[in-house]
């Protein structure tokens, strides 16, 4: 694969421009200033998504770097000959010199979130009072977390979670606090080493054995991968739709009943004081059959 296989088709001939004509900067090759040989251009590269069958995603990148001489030139290093597409315009000269430089979003993605956990690390337990403070960290944690028991023990689950799962967490922490046990959704949970890292919680609710009183909160805590966090939130809508669609339909169940009951209400009644119904008429015929 070359840098051509990443970059969007109408930025390949920007791209080939900047690597075909290094002369002004030339003079990196004398030691010279670097600021003044810097060489600094934007393109779309093809970020890669969860999945094959996705369609190519490019992302804007700035690139700032210089031209030096390539020390040990080697055939699979020079990619620009390598292109059946642009190998005729590569020269001599070019493929002496390599270009070293770094490249950086142009919208960075400033929230960093590990998809790739070990399936055997998967899992620890935590221990939280009412107030949903830890008491109780096993040693499973760390590896997972990064943080060891005593550097979490008295502070709050609420300082771990992302603002934008905040709203969600309370919602199941609720439903445990009425219920007495639940799963939560999916959520965010910052590592010490700064990433955020997904989680979904099994917790219930322990109680003093002879006061019947809440004591503590025990949770299993489950690593949970990219995919299915992407999964789950395409799945959500269909969700709420079907269960709008249930709610309809038992609206009309129950307007349908309601109208029914509305219409008996309205017809007038027998001498014996019976409502007259549809069958009112063939169930008189019948009887008079058999006097």
């Amino acid at each position: 694969m070359t840098m051509y296989d990443l970059v969007f088709e109408e930025d390949q001939s920007e791209f080939y421009n900047v690597l075909l004509s290094p002369a002004n900067t030339l003079d990196a090759m004398n030691d010279s200033d670097a600021k003044e040989n810097r060489v600094t251009f934007t393109c779309h590269l093809k970020r890669g998504g969860l999945h094959v069958q996705e369609e190519d995603t490019f992302e804007l990148v700035q690139f700032v770097g210089y031209f030096r001489p390539n020390a040990e030139p080697l055939e699979a290093d020079n990619f620009i000959s390598s292109s059946s597409h642009f190998s005729s315009f590569s020269g001599e000269a070019d493929s002496r010199l390599v270009f070293v430089g770094t490249g950086r979003l142009h919208v960075p993605l400033l929230i960093r979130e590990m998809s790739v956990v070990d399936s055997a690390k998967s899992e620890f337990t935590s221990r939280h009072s009412l107030e949903w403070k830890f008491l109780f960290l096993d040693h499973r944690a760390p590896p997972i977390i990064g943080y060891l028991p005593f550097e979490v023990l008295g502070t709050s689950g609420y300082d771990y979670y992302h603002v934008d799962d905040l709203e969600k967490v309370v919602t199941c922490h609720e439903a445990l606090m009425q219920k007495g046990e639940g799963t939560s959704c999916h959520y965010r949970f910052l590592t010490k080493g700064q990433q955020w890292i997904w989680l979904q919680t099994r917790f219930y609710i322990t109680y003093h054995q002879w006061n019947s009183k809440p004591e503590f909160i025990v949770c299993t805590h489950h690593v949970v991968s990219y995919v299915d966090v992407m999964k789950q939130s395409q799945k959500a809508p269909e969700d709420v739709s079907e269960l709008r669609s249930q709610d309809n339909s038992q609206d009309n169940v129950v307007t349908g009943h309601l109208s029914y009951r509305h219409q008996q209400s309205s017809q007038p009644t027998s001498q014996s004081g019976l409502a007259s119904s549809p069958w009112s008429s063939k169930s008189s015929g019948m009887s008079g059959l058999f006097m």
